[in-house]
This record gives structure tokens, sequence and C-alpha cells, in this order.
């Protein structure tokens, strides 16, 4: 879920929140000053880098290289592994 960050204009109070995208624009209301409605701040963007090519050891009985984020997703479904965690 999308990461977003909220200031109240009354206190100050900022928060950090983790929300589903369908949530994004419901009310969220200041614990600190009983109710304010906060504001969404725009921050920099999260963006996670590919995976840098790598040996894999432990996905099947050899070593498996691995290319790249959606190599392994692919990988992985192709010999029936699921993620955990």
């Amino acid at each position: 879920m999308p990461n977003y960050d909220y200031k109240c204009p009354n206190c100050g109070n900022e928060v950090e929140m983790f929300l589903h995208m369908s949530e994004l624009n419901l009310p969220v209301n200041c614990g600190k000053c009983n109710g304010a409605e906060m504001k969404r701040q725009i921050g920099p963007a999260n963006i996670q880098e590919d995976y840098k090519p790598y040996l894999d050891e432990n996905m099947t009985h050899e070593p498996i290289y691995v290319k790249s984020r959606q190599h392994r997703r692919e990988l992985m479904k192709q010999h029936k592994l699921v993620e955990l965690g």
C-alpha cells in the first residue's frame, strides 16, 4: 500500500499513513488537536530499483541466474513457488 504524509494545519502535527488507494480521498483527522482535518503533503516518490542480476541458489536444486525483478517473478511462477513475507 502507498505511504502518505499528512500535516495538521492547526497544530502542525505530522503523521505518516499507509492507505489503500480507495482510502486516499477519505478525510484524515488530527489525533493531537482532536479533529482538525489534516492536509496530505506531497513528498518525493519512493521508487525501488530493479534487482541487479544474481545467481539464486535456493529456488531450485540447481542455481538459477535471475536477470531482473520481472524475471524472478516468472521463474517463481514457472517453478510453482510463492514468496512469503
